[in-house]
């Protein structure tokens, strides 16, 4: 498993730019990920690999998905209820040294 394809999660974030009335996103062929990269919708798309992973009870693929999420926005990634994803992440971190 592990992260998601390049190219779903340009279909995902095509998807979620023309849902949320951005054109100049939406009418692209191609995503550019790094215009995407610190989105909130490609923050949306990890974090719902990641808990759904975590969820099936997968936690190294879990782990480097929250890596990953962490990497690009920090704590900020991790609020509200994803909070048990960050603690999951720091413990897991802190026992891998």
């Amino acid at each position: 498993m592990g992260l998601l394809s390049t190219k779903l999660v340009e279909r995902i974030c095509r998807g979620l730019y023309r849902t949320a009335g951005c054109r100049r996103y939406a009418k692209m062929d191609r995503c550019n990920l790094r215009d995407v990269r610190r989105s909130q919708p490609f923050l949306y798309v990890l974090m719902l690999e990641g808990s759904s992973l975590c969820k099936l009870d997968l936690k190294n693929e879990a782990y480097d998905v929250f890596e990953k999420i962490y990497e690009l926005f920090g704590r900020e990634g991790f609020k509200g209820e994803q909070l048990q994803y960050l603690e999951f992440y720091l413990k897991e971190r802190a026992k891998r040294g």
